[in-house]
């Protein structure tokens, strides 16, 4: 029907004779010149540029990607050079906009940095790799990317420039990405160390996080050195420490802490740290202080207390290269030391003991010339005999004695002086040598000091080996020898021992202990003690050899206080010796300063390989004393030092220095927004403000970078600039300001977020819109606010709900100034030019809302009331020459996108809004042909062509809107016919002719050259078509057109050259006109009001067909099926081109296609889109938009461009499909399995590849949406096809059930989720997945069940979660076909045989069991379990519907709900823990009292009644669900009485078969192995219904009620035997509890086990009741009691002895199974065998071919037969003895009968006693 391409205008024709321009070379012209703009541009300029590089680099994403630069294709070199040399502009730009901040406006500087900095981030992310980036990039682009990289105002709001940019900056210049990753590092301890001043400040006491947040901000200390920062660190430490019972790991790292900033890289750290602690320590041990009783202000010094604080402050403090660091060490460790009456006694000893240890370093400063130096020398003085000592006694010796190596010789003095009181002091002196009366003891000073310090004899190997030594040694020791020998052997051992390899075997000889009695005899005044003396000057040499490699020996000797008096009278006896005294001080060294010594540990390279320790000495200690030889030195270990950056280092030039600045500030303050708002403050106030260091704050241009470069803090400042702007000029430039930041903001964001919550620019808006403009000055302002709000909506990602409300309310709302802008201006008036200016923009913001929101924003402004505005605002008076084509087109553009919704004709004022549409209907057609009159009609204009298609797709709306809202008007469409003159278009009554006459301006739509257009003309004939009248109208119109209505639709339906949308709405035509059943035999020249359908004519028999017959012979006739299978396989999945106006989004069509009685069996009817269906962006110009968005946006072969088949198409012609099968079912049907249709479109359905979350194949939410309908409509006919299906084996069902891929697909359309996707649309496609998939668990069971659970375990979590969704919508429908398909699911899954659950790898109770990955709701995140989670929403609907009775809903509800507890596990614990037990059990009381008054309401309807007993029944179901295999719940109904309360319901369940069925089933759960609920069941209930607790047994309770229910079965012997089944089972299960068992025992109810009829008799009914009864006896007589009453039952036992003969091996069974049980009474065992039958019996079973199993039950009985009976025991020996032996003999040995073999054995073993 379509006019050739060739005969119609080509929108695109004028552009191709232009020579062609690639999308490529464009964006990269665009670029390049946008650069240069960029350059020097004023604000307003530099806006527009921002919003066009906005929309530039989007068509830059599509169209360029990182294969550019591998092409070879000339115009890829030339788009590749061209880009370089844009990124080249874009970075030389960069840094000259930088070095620029020293002009005049940094500000607008700053804007253009931000600008350039953002393109320059979205470019490279775009079209460049990063292995790509050092091959292209010239060197110096590595300072572009560092200032990118340190740009933090603009990271804060672009968090993915880190990400984007680093990676290429690591790519090209490896080293200077790693300064950037230190400056991350950096940059994150400032952050944490600004946490730590902020939580130290508010000393909260959070001691062990503001310990973590201390050390991780260590590494920034360098760079920002606040003494802040270390004064509270110190403190901290101070208070961790000076708690009463501190935290060990806490303590530990206080003093990791401080002594990392003792010993920091920075002496103004160092120096920091120290004052610190003496400040504390001078506050703390005052004199203030120590007056008060109770002070504990010493114990803030407790953190210095510490063997490594006072080490460092030794080492690395007193001794510092910084006068000012070792003062205040010194004085800090004077003040300890003066502090002893100022310190509690404890402080004091914890003190002098860490003191004690760190002595030989502290003891280096002692000195006569200072005041710490004489204060140490006083610390380690001689005590008076009333005076305390500070330390031990023996410190005291070994410090005095330390104290001689001092290279003071006034101190060596002192300490001479002391030493000698201490050895006349040492117990038994008088008797020891020297005699300190007459020794020269002046010579002691002196004596250790050595002119030049030795150095240490190499570790040497002694020629001599162990034989050698030990042989030495024995002379050494010898007794009565010669002391010369002795003498030179001692000497000789010396040498030896030089040999460290020989220790061991010196010490394991005892040669120690034998060193030391000689040295201890060598002191002795007696007679042998010249004899002694000798072997000094050598045992002395042994232990210096030992003492100095043997680390555990020196330890022991160096806490020995007798080796030092011993050393000290040698020295003084040897003291012309100079080796004897050298010997003597090196082991004296070793044992003085053993407590700061190291050991260090080496491998000698030679074959012995033996291990080597060595004596090492802080540095400290050999610089400060004078030792006899030079000692191996070390640093301390103690000191925590942090590792020392690069000299000179790169953080602290640019740009990075400017980027920790930064960084300081942003986080002093907390974040870029308090930190923006404080430099916006006065130089007063941010002077007050500021707490830190000058060189931490922001210069003046480094502030204007700040405030110019926070996005978000701008668009606040810009927003408050506009509210409290004080003229025009002021508002104008915060606009600016606005729309700037705001597209900042958009490019930094990727489109995918909202505005910041705190930006409300609305209200700044509402100050000016909100007022009549009084002045063209006022009038400029509106344009330009107008012009701020639509491009706020553009480039704004997503509205929020706040802004569409109010943008709708400035639009709509009828005292809106806007709306008067919409009315033409009066000529006079001086303003006109403005108030045109400001309606062109008033409209362009109507058409902008239109496209970004789908429905108006608020339902309390309803769009009738801007429709008439808008109405008004067409003027159609003039001529057609005067009309203002881009108004009238834009006017239209905005009617087509408010009227797209249902439901805008409601509002319209005081007007009707019927009569309204009727205006607008006329008005538009007016408009239609006034473009075309007299110019030789629609096919040779060429004008109007935007304002046309907008006309038409208004008109389109109009008709859905009418048929949506105004269905009860009849005749409504007669409403659109036109005519020249009024009277013909009211007349109603004309005749068909005239009525297609009026209808006839249609036609030419469909013929138009624009393809929307042709939809859209289309598209008013499908809303027309709705019902009978419409259709009518619309056939009597196309009489002139060759096969009339019919071959219009259909032609369009397969002309292969329409495009995709046309042919859409033709098959949504041919769906309205199937839309009712068709006459099979119709008389074409009745002019009834039915519908005839099509009319054809037989060529060949000149006969008329007409309804049915007709369309079946016309769809023949064109190969209709096969054409429709060649449209399938060409359909196109990709949504490739941008999605232009409202056509897109084709009318959907109803779901109810399924035997709806409402909707003549099931036929659907095109329908226009909902209120949610999205709305797109149109151009507002004359030019046409471009086709739907299944087309591609540049194609040469127009034929490949409309043979596209796109969702929509699909969708509609399933609809089609599904009347044509509805109608038509056994024609239709063998025709589309023919074709393999059905398997061609379950083909199509892909979720994978439809939510693709690639930017560059993901899908427009319009497509998505389109698609999703589309896979609805599949479904919709799969299943609409299955339930046709009328062949025998139903392959089609058998067809899909097999194909697991298809399985696997159909469950993933649950992977869809409302937020990404329109609402509607998912719901409509989980419909009908929903739906098929329940009728194929219906009709398949197994079949489907298997492939559907493997499936579904695979995507368990999100099918929980869309039932979750399903469960809370608002749409009945999906609520209930949800929880259908959830019922149906679980029920099945329960019955499988268990040979088939055998086979099954996944069952149902596991998966829904599972443990859940992730939450599936976020109200549901605490649930574990997807049946937690459903058994909680499903409980609450429970809840929600308990008043319902048999509502829909609720039973819904009510039916998962008990699926789901008896199958899961974790389902049945929520609900229970929820209180479904208890809301079961009142709901079962409500419907007692409804039952009771319903009863004694004699008015009361049968019906009522029945509604309440069926809610009973579905009441007693869901319990019995939950009680089932559940001790948890079956204790909460014994709990809340539930036997109590089904008892008073006993009588009414007896009134209907069902529910009493119902409540047997629930008690033989709730009764199973439950004796507490078995027992329940005989208390008493009182009158009123409550419980009587006390166990109170009578005649009417429910087991008496329940046993004479039982007797009463038995009488009626009824055919239908499940009432009976489920009373004996009750009853067996009642038997376990003794209350029960003594009602059944104590009525007469076992009577009727002896009036059961005669075996012989073959009833099936008999033998089904005693099989019952059987099974009862069984049950009833494991017990004692039960055991005698049955035997006293007359002829009970030969009853029993003639079941175990019957034909039934069950039978069989039970009875012998009785018989045993009574044998194992005492009582009962005589009488048994005194039974002249039993002992027969029994023997013909052992040797009869009887089942094993019934032998072993024989055997059992005798043995307990046998057991404590003597007499018995004769007795059967002499009657069974011989059967049961030879019964032995016959059995098979084997692993089958090892039970009864070990059976038979024992009892023959008991028999043979």
């Amino acid at each position: 029907m379509g006019s050739p391409l060739s005969e119609t205008h080509d929108p695109a024709a004028t552009g191709l004779l232009t020579p062609n321009v690639t999308l490529p070379q464009f964006c990269m012209g665009v670029l390049s010149s946008t650069l240069h703009l960029l350059g020097d541009c004023s604000l307003e300029v530099l806006v527009k540029v921002c919003e066009l590089l906005h929309w530039l680099m989007q068509l830059v994403e599509e169209c360029i990607s990182p294969a550019l630069w591998t092409k070879q294709s000339p115009l890829a070199r030339e788009t590749a050079a061209t880009l370089l040399t844009v990124i080249h502009e874009a970075g030389a730009l960069l840094l000259s906009l930088k070095e620029a901040r020293d002009q005049q406006d940094l500000s607008l500087c700053r804007q253009k940095h931000v600008c350039v900095s953002l393109l320059l981030t979205r470019l490279l992310g775009t079209v460049l790799l990063p292995d790509q980036t050092s091959s292209l990039f010239p060197n110096n682009s590595r300072i572009v990317l560092s200032t990118i990289l340190t740009d933090l105002p603009l990271i804060d709001v672009c968090k993915d420039i880190p990400e984007t940019v680093g990676k290429y900056l690591a790519a090209m210049d490896g080293q200077a990405y790693e300064t950037y990753m230190q400056c991350l590092s950096i940059c994150s301890a400032i952050k944490k160390c600004c946490q730590f001043l902020m939580e130290f400040q508010q000393r909260s006491g959070r001691e062990s996080l503001m310990l973590q947040l201390a050390s991780d901000s260590l590494p920034c200390l360098p760079y920002h050195q606040h003494p802040l920062f270390v004064k509270y660190c110190v403190e901290l430490s101070s208070d961790v420490c000076r708690e009463s019972h501190p935290v060990a790991s806490l303590v530990i790292d206080s003093r990791r802490l401080l002594l990392q900033l003792m010993s920091f890289c920075k002496v103004e750290v160092q120096l920091s740290a120290y004052q610190a602690c003496l400040e504390i320590t001078e506050n703390s041990l005052h004199v203030n202080h120590a007056a008060e009783p109770y002070s504990r202000a010493c114990e803030r010094t407790c953190f210095l207390i510490n063997r490594d604080i006072l080490y460092c402050i030794c080492v690395s403090g007193i001794c510092n290269e910084s006068l000012k660091i070792s003062r205040c060490a010194e004085k800090l460790v004077r003040h300890l030391l003066k502090s002893k009456l100022l310190m509690s006694g404890s402080l004091w000893k914890q003190f002098t003991e860490c003191a004690v240890i760190i002595l030989p370093v502290l003891q280096a400063y002692t000195s006569n010339s200072s005041d710490f130096g004489r204060c140490l020398l006083e610390f380690v003085d001689i005590p008076l005999s009333n005076e305390a000592s500070r330390i031990s006694s023996l410190e005291i010796l070994r410090g005095n004695i330390r104290l001689l190596f001092s290279p003071d010789y006034r101190v060596r003095v002192e300490a001479a002086s002391r030493l000698v009181t201490l050895l006349s002091r040492e117990e038994r002196s008088l008797h020891k040598l020297p005699d300190l009366t007459s020794a020269d003891v002046a010579c002691l000073p002196n004596l250790f000091v050595l002119e030049q310090a030795r150095f240490l004899e190499p570790c040497s190997t002694s020629v001599i080996q162990v034989e050698g030594m030990l042989k030495i040694y024995e002379i050494f020791i010898g007794d009565g020898g010669d002391v010369l020998l002795q003498r030179a052997a001692c000497d000789q051992l010396a040498v030896i021992l030089e040999d460290m390899t020989l220790h061991g075997e010196f010490l394991k000889q005892g040669g120690l202990a034998y060193v030391q009695e000689q040295l201890n005899g060598a002191f002795q005044k007696d007679s042998t003690a010249d004899v002694y003396i000798q072997f000094i000057p050598g045992c002395v040499k042994m232990l210096r050899f030992l003492a100095h490699h043997d680390y555990s020996l020196r330890h022991l000797l160096a806490h020995n206080p007798h080796i030092y008096y011993q050393m000290l009278r040698a020295s003084l006896l040897y003291q012309d010796d100079v080796e004897t005294c050298y010997n003597i001080a090196h082991l004296l060294i070793l044992l003085l300063f053993d407590e700061v010594a190291n050991v260090y540990v080496s491998l000698e390279e030679d074959t012995t390989n033996f291990v080597k320790r060595g004596f090492s000495l802080p540095h400290i200690i050999a610089k400060m004393y004078k030792l006899p030889f030079k000692a191996v030195t070390h640093q301390p270990n103690v000191f925590q030092q942090l590792p020392l950056h690069t000299d000179p280092d790169p953080l602290l030039q640019d740009p990075w220095v400017g980027c920790l600045r930064v960084q300081w500030n942003v986080c002093w303050h907390n974040s870029m927004q308090s930190l923006v708002e404080h430099l916006r403050l006065n130089t007063e106030e941010k002077a007050r403000a500021i707490d830190f260091p000058d060189h931490l704050r922001l210069s003046a241009a480094e502030e204007v970078v700040v405030k110019s470069g926070a996005i978000a803090p701008s668009l606040r400042y810009a927003v408050d600039c506009i509210n409290n702007a004080t003229s025009h000029d002021a508002a104008r430039e915060g606009l600016q300001q606005l729309l700037l930041y705001l597209i900042l903001h958009s490019g930094c964001l990727r489109m995918d977020s909202e505005l910041p919550e705190t930006v409300h620019w609305e209200q700044a808006f509402s100050r000016f819109l909100d007022v009549q403009p009084n002045s063209p000055a006022d009038e400029e302002l509106v344009r330009h606010l107008l012009v701020a709000t639509a491009a706020v909506m553009t480039v704004t990602p997503a509205l929020s709900q706040s802004t569409s409300v109010w943008v709708w309310k400035i639009l709509s709302s009828n005292n809106s100034p806007l709306q008067s802008r919409l009315l033409p201006p009066d000529e006079d008036t001086d303003d006109q030019t403005a108030i045109v200016a400001s309606s062109k923009e008033l409209l362009l913001l109507i058409r902008t809302y239109g496209s970004k929101v789908n429905a108006p924003a608020s339902k309390d402004l309803p769009a009738g009331g801007l429709v008439q505005s808008l109405f008004s605002y067409l003027s159609v008076a003039g001529a057609t020459h005067f009309y203002n084509l881009a108004a009238l087109e834009s006017t239209l553009s905005c009617l087509f996108y408010i009227t797209s919704s249902h439901g805008w004709s409601i509002g319209c004022g005081e007007q009707n809004g019927f009569q309204f549409c009727c205006d607008f209907v006329q008005t538009l057609l007016e408009v239609l042909a006034s473009f075309h009159r007299g110019r030789g009609g629609i096919s040779m204009s060429f004008m109007g062509c935007g304002v046309t298609r907008s006309t038409t797709l208004c008109l389109q709306h109009l008709a859905h809107e009418m048929a949506h809202s105004y269905s009860d008007v009849n005749d409504w469409q007669k409403q659109w016919l036109y005519s020249t003159t009024a009277a013909d278009q009211a007349d109603v009554d004309c005749t068909n002719e005239e009525l297609g006459a009026g209808m006839s301006w249609i036609i030419p739509l469909w013929t138009y050259r624009d393809t929307e257009v042709r939809a859209a003309g289309l598209g008013i004939a499908v809303g027309l078509t709705h019902t009978s009248v419409g259709r009518k109208l619309m056939s009597a119109s196309c009489h002139s057109i060759p096969g009339g209505l019919w071959g219009a639709a259909l032609s369009f339906l397969l002309d292969t050259s329409e495009a995709s949308i046309v042919k859409e709405q033709a098959c949504l035509l041919l769906v309205n006109l199937i839309c009712e059943p068709l006459e099979v035999t119709a008389d074409i020249t009745d002019d009834s009001s039915s519908w005839l359908g099509p009319v054809v004519k037989d060529e060949d028999s000149a006969v008329f067909l007409s309804g049915l017959p007709a369309l079946l012979a016309l769809l023949q006739h064109i190969s209709f099926y096969g054409e429709v299978a060649a449209i399938v396989t060409e359909y196109f999945a990709e949504d490739t081109v941008a999605w232009t106006s409202h056509m897109a989004a084709s009318p959907r069509v109803s779901s109810d296609t399924i035997f709806d009685a409402s909707n003549h069996h099931g036929v659907s009817t095109g329908n226009m889109p909902n209120d949610q269906t999205p709305v797109t962006a149109s151009t507002g110009t004359s030019t046409p938009a471009s086709l739907r968005g299944e087309e591609p946006e540049i194609q040469q072969d127009q034929s490949v461009t409309f043979g596209l088949v796109c969702p929509g198409f699909l969708s509609a012609l399933c609809q089609l499909l599904c009347n044509l099968l509805t109608l038509a079912a056994e024609d239709v049907q063998p025709l589309l399995c023919k074709e393999d249709l059905l398997q061609s479109l379950l083909r199509l359905i892909d979720v994978d590849s439809l939510m693709n979350k690639d930017k560059k194949t993901r899908k427009s939410h319009l497509h998505l949406a389109c698609t999703l309908d589309m896979y609805a409509n599949i479904l919709k006919l799969t299943l609409q096809c299955l339930i046709h299906d009328s062949t025998d084996d139903t392959a089609m069902q058998q067809q899909i059930v097999v194909d697991k891929a298809l399985m696997h697909r159909l469950v993933k359309v649950f992977n869809t989720k409302i937020q990404d996707l329109d609402e509607v649309s998912c719901h409509g496609a989980w419909k009908q997945t929903f739906l098929l998939l329940t009728a194929l668990l219906q009709q398949r069971d197994v079949s489907a069940l298997c492939p559907l659970l493997t499936a579904l375990s695979i995507n368990w979590e999100e099918l929980t979660d869309v039932i979750c969704e399903c469960i809370k919508s608002t749409d009945l429908s999906v609520y209930i076909t949800s929880l259908h398909f959830f019922s149906a699911l679980l029920s099945k899954s329960v019955r499988l045989p268990g040979r088939e659950t055998g086979h099954m790898k996944i069952t149902i109770k596991s998966v829904i069991d599972r443990p859940l990955n992730k939450g599936a709701a976020s109200d549901m995140s605490a649930a574990r379990t997807s049946g937690a989670m459903l058994a909680t929403l499903l409980l609450s609907e429970h809840d929600k519907h308990l008043n319902h009775l048999m509502s829909p809903e609720k039973t819904a509800a009510v039916q998962a709900l008990r699926c789901l507890v008896g199958v899961s596990n974790t389902a049945k614990h929520t609900a229970l823990a929820g209180g479904l037990m208890e809301t079961l059990v009142e709901q079962l009381k409500d419907l007692h009292t409804q039952l009771t008054l319903q009863g004694l309401d004699k008015k009361s309807s049968s019906s009522k009644r029945h509604t309440l007993l069926m809610e009973l029944k579905e009441t007693f179901n869901l319990l019995n669900c939950l009680v089932f295999q559940s001790d948890e719940a079956k204790m909460a109904a014994v709990d809340n009485h539930l036997s109590s309360v089904v008892f008073n319901l006993w009588a009414w369940c007896q009134l209907e078969k069902s529910v009493l069925d119902a409540l047997l089933s629930l008690l033989c759960s709730f009764t199973a192995n439950n004796s507490a609920g078995s027992t329940s069941m005989v208390y008493c209930p009182a009158v009123d219904g409550s419980i009587v607790h006390q166990k109170t047994h009578t005649n009417n309770c429910l087991a008496h009620s329940i046993v004479k229910l039982a007797s009463e079965e038995q009488v009626r012997m009824a055919s239908n035997l499940r009432i009976p089944r489920l009373t004996f089972q009750l009853l067996c299960n009642m038997a376990i509890a003794g209350e029960c068992r003594n009602v059944m025992l104590k009525t007469n109810f076992l009577q009727g086990f002896l009036s059961l009829p005669a075996i012989k008799k073959n009833i099936k009914q008999q033998r089904i009741r005693q099989s019952l009864w059987l099974n009862l006896l069984v049950c009833l007589s494991i017990s004692s009691d039960a055991q005698q009453a049955l035997l006293k039952l007359k002829d009970s036992v030969d009853m029993l002895l003639e079941f175990s003969t019957s034909s039934l091996a069950s039978q069989q069974e039970a009875a012998m199974l009785v018989i045993r049980n009574l044998c194992f009474h005492p009582a009962n065992k005589s009488k048994l065998l005194s039974h002249e039958k039993l002992l027969d019996h029994v023997t013909e079973v052992l040797s009869a071919s009887a089942g094993i199993h019934s032998q072993h039950i024989v055997i059992s009985a005798i043995w307990a037969l046998a057991c404590n009976n003597q007499k018995g025991k004769a007795t059967l020996k002499r009657r069974v003895l011989g059967t049961l032996q030879d019964f032995e003999n016959q059995l098979p040995h084997n692993h089958y009968n090892v039970n009864i073999l070990k059976d038979l054995q024992n009892v023959i073993a008991l028999l043979s006693k």
